[in-house]
């Protein structure tokens, strides 16, 4: 494996454990509103951060953005704006529906969609369907949907299970999933 190779799975497990423990701190200041701890995790995650990572990486860092043109720089902005927008309502996604489910929801349904539309707009989303990848990137997406909206569709995998006999000791695994699962209301409809 090259350096660039190593580097960049470096990149992607840092990402993936800050991506995974950003709420840690929100425990130690439970004291505080909502929005005051989000805030505080935009302004390092989106502001602070990236910006002395990409000056301790980036050669001649702010001559390089100097030399952007405008309209380049406005549509970043811009999109930048929309992201945040977004990320605010996942904040909010979290704080109504819980870690767990908020979580779930949310990044299951950007799954979704950050996979579907941009080939949509550029009308390339008939080349999803093309070959095994494809077939198993929609399989993928179809069966993340059916996870998401299982409640409001009143598809309820026990009930399926209900039908089956199992050996006795399965049969328990199973109830007591299916209490846990009630317990932390995420399928009350079970």
């Amino acid at each position: 494996m090259t350096l660039l190779v190593l580097y960049g799975i470096l990149l992607i497990t840092i990402g993936a454990f800050m991506s995974g423990s950003f709420s840690i701190p929100f425990d130690k200041v439970k004291q505080w509103k909502w929005e005051t701890s989000w805030l505080v995790y935009c302004l390092f995650g989106y502001i602070i951060v990236p910006l002395v990572v990409c000056l301790l990486t980036v050669p001649d860092f702010i001559i390089t953005l100097k030399q952007v043109p405008f309209r380049t720089l406005l549509g970043v902005f811009l999109l930048g704006a929309v992201y945040g927008a977004a990320n605010l309502t996942f904040g909010l996604s979290l704080r109504y529906l819980g870690l767990a489910l908020g979580y779930a929801l949310s990044l299951g349904l950007m799954m979704a969609i950050g996979t579907l539309v941009p080939p949509a707009l550029d009308g390339r989303l008939a080349q999803l369907f093309e070959g095994h990848a494809g077939i198993m990137l929609i399989s993928g997406i179809g069966i993340s949907l059916i996870v998401i909206f299982q409640p409001f569709l009143q598809l309820s995998i026990f009930s399926y299970f209900q039908r089956i006999k199992f050996v006795p000791g399965f049969e328990y695994l199973l109830a007591k999933l299916h209490i846990d699962i009630q317990r932390f209301g995420c399928l009350d409809d079970i």
